[in-house]
């Protein structure tokens, strides 16, 4: 049995969940990658946007990220 790619792990997440952000997907599956996986993706013709977020972390610091959704 062959190793599952970072893109069918995006893939997966994406399509039980709906969206991913670069920090969840980081913390969940360790990829760093996030955005070669959403590109090959839509090279694929999955219909994915996206948008920035902004939070704070535990020290109050602001951090800008990307979440992505799949469309149906």
């Amino acid at each position: 049995m062959g190793k599952i790619s970072q893109k069918d792990i995006v893939l997966n997440h994406l399509k039980k969940y709906k969206s991913i952000s670069t920090i969840e997907c980081y913390e969940k599956y360790r990829i760093t990658d996030l955005q070669h996986a959403i590109y090959l993706l839509r090279k694929e013709d999955y219909k994915i946007t996206d948008e920035w977020c902004k939070s704070k972390n535990s020290l109050g610091w602001a951090n800008k990220y990307k979440k992505y959704t799949l469309e149906d």
